[in-house]
């Protein structure tokens, strides 16, 4: 393990997704939540919420995915609604965090999820850093200088707390990356910061 470096502040990663109903109206489905300090230690375990539609609007191939995946049975049997769902997020992760600091949403194509968030749950996006930190910019960064990674889309639940997990996992691996291939950037002479 290496040494943490120093911060006037403590931060955060509240690695979050959504499942929704797709482009046709992007209701909220699901949503699955996990903080993790600087570091990616967890501070508890991956949570999920399906949340109750009444009605929605989605393609057919989002409604085969999400009926083959028992999402849509659940959203049917769900007593939750987004503000409720919102408030257990908050509920859940700001008793973990000092105060003065700094969490910073983190997931797959999180800039997505961020405008759904500021449409759905406002609490929760005014409480969140304005940076983000998407698994998907170094993984495609690695896929288009290093080497192709394969997709694994169709081997994939298409559920919340199935993302949350994997874009964690991913991110350690180029936690580990960064600490072990890369060099100091003040030993390159010359380089930018």
């Amino acid at each position: 393990m290496t040494d943490t470096i120093p911060s006037e502040r403590s931060d955060y990663f509240l690695f979050l997704d959504y499942e929704t109903t797709g482009e046709l109206d992007h209701r909220l489905l699901e949503v699955a939540w996990m903080l993790t300090n600087v570091n990616l230690e967890p501070l508890f375990e991956c949570r999920s919420e399906v949340i109750h539609q009444d009605s929605y609007h989605m393609s057919d191939d989002i409604l085969k995915m999400h009926t083959k995946n028992g999402l849509l049975a659940e959203v049917a049997n769900s007593t939750r609604d987004v503000r409720q769902a919102e408030c257990l997020i908050c509920d859940s992760y700001q008793q973990h965090i000092e105060f003065n600091s700094r969490v910073t949403l983190a997931g797959f194509t999180c800039h997505f999820d961020r405008g759904l968030m500021k449409r759905d749950m406002p609490k929760l996006d005014r409480s969140l850093h304005y940076r983000h930190f998407d698994i998907s910019v170094p993984r495609g960064m690695y896929s288009n200088w290093v080497e192709k990674l394969p997709s694994k889309r169709e081997e994939h639940p298409h559920r919340a707390k199935a993302d949350v997990e994997a874009s964690w996992k991913i991110a350690n691996t180029y936690k580990v990356l960064f600490e072990t291939l890369l060099p100091r950037l003040k030993d390159l002479e010359g380089m930018m910061l």
